[in-house]
């Protein structure tokens, strides 16, 4: 549930400014929860100790399907369920090379340079359509994982622990 409402957070995080700050606090308790998660592995599976690269692995893991499971969301969402944000952004970005073709046109250029232009760009925001929602969920997924990757050394420094061996405490006789 957790998992769902934080893809849901960040989905929507740019288009409803309200929730901006409930992304930035689930943000910030993302380690707490992967701190919680690898002493819950330490205590529960391995008995009571783990070895740094152990607990830094599984932070890196956790930090990656959490990513896998957000990035998904992101490419549904923004390839099916709401395209119409990708389409913004894009048209945003057609305005901005309309506003350089104005400029271009304030300089003496020909009208067939004008307009092979503007067909070029065109053509560049077609393909960006279909491959905006993907990158964009690559790139979460590889800022997902980076941030894992640094984010787990202070957990797993902080929960690495060795098992105390018992002493032998049977006498000679």
């Amino acid at each position: 549930f957790a998992c769902i409402f934080l893809c849901f957070i960040v989905v929507y995080h740019f288009s409803v400014t309200a929730l901006k700050e409930v992304f930035y606090l689930s943000f910030l308790l993302i380690p707490v929860l992967a701190y919680f998660y690898v002493k819950k592995l330490r205590n529960a599976l391995l008995k009571g100790s783990i070895t740094f690269s152990t607990a830094w692995n599984f932070g890196i893991l956790l930090f990656f399907f959490g990513g896998l499971i957000i990035a998904f969301v992101v490419y549904v969402c923004g390839q099916y369920v709401i395209p119409e944000t990708v389409s913004q952004i894009i048209q945003f970005q057609m305005n901005m090379v309309d506003y350089s073709i104005n400029r271009f046109t304030e300089n003496n250029a020909s009208p067939q340079q004008i307009e092979l232009m503007r067909h070029q760009w065109r053509q560049l925001a077609d393909i960006q359509h279909n491959t905006a929602t993907i990158e964009l969920a690559v790139g979460l997924l590889w800022n997902c994982v980076v941030t894992g990757f640094f984010l787990s050394v202070p957990i797993a420094l902080i929960v690495k622990k060795k098992l105390n061996k018992p002493e032998n405490t049977s006498e000679i006789t």
